[in-house]
């Protein structure tokens, strides 16, 4: 949750630094810290004792960008930086929501990538003779043809093992 720049309701100031900022994981109030404690950690909106969202967090086992095992749970990824924390269980099944769906989209690229580049590949030997020169000459002139046809097959490929690792994401 973005703490900085929000007014604390207990002295009408801004939180300047992250670190000196908290909110009541009942409300979602955000505070100071000083002040949650000089107010004898009663929250200031539901007037109940403070609920610490430390408690409320969520880690993901695997990093979302490049998929490293988050062992021991971090905030972040040991090896990318990419926020591996969520402020509660909902905000957590949303993104998982979110990398499901992009598991989806990835593999009908990766479909359709290799569907495109094997019928480059393909085309000279289902076309007849005087379509196939046709075809070369301009659709895919000096060659281009094989290298759009690889590129497109590898670019498939790898968007279907991100479909899976997306998919796997927990």
């Amino acid at each position: 949750m973005q703490l900085a720049g929000i007014p604390c309701p207990l002295c009408s100031q801004k939180i300047l630094l992250e670190s000196d900022g908290t909110w009541c994981a009942r409300c979602e109030t955000v505070m100071h810290r000083d002040c949650l404690t000089a107010a004898g950690n009663v929250c200031p909106r539901c007037a109940g004792a403070y609920d610490a969202p430390e408690g409320h967090f969520v880690y993901s086992k695997r990093c979302p960008e490049c998929f490293r095992l988050n062992d021991p749970p971090r905030a972040r990824c040991a090896g990318c930086e990419a926020g591996t924390r969520w402020d509660s269980p909902d905000a957590y099944a949303a993104f998982r929501k979110h990398m499901k769906r992009t598991s989806i989209r990835s593999a009908l690229l990766g479909l359709l990538e290799i569907a495109i580049g094997a019928s480059c590949l393909l085309s000279p030997v289902f076309l007849p003779p005087v379509g196939m020169v046709i075809f070369f000459l301009l659709v895919f002139p000096a060659g281009a043809g094989l290298y759009v046809a690889m590129k497109m097959l590898i670019e498939g490929f790898g968007n279907l093992v991100r479909s899976w690792q997306c998919s796997g994401f927990e």
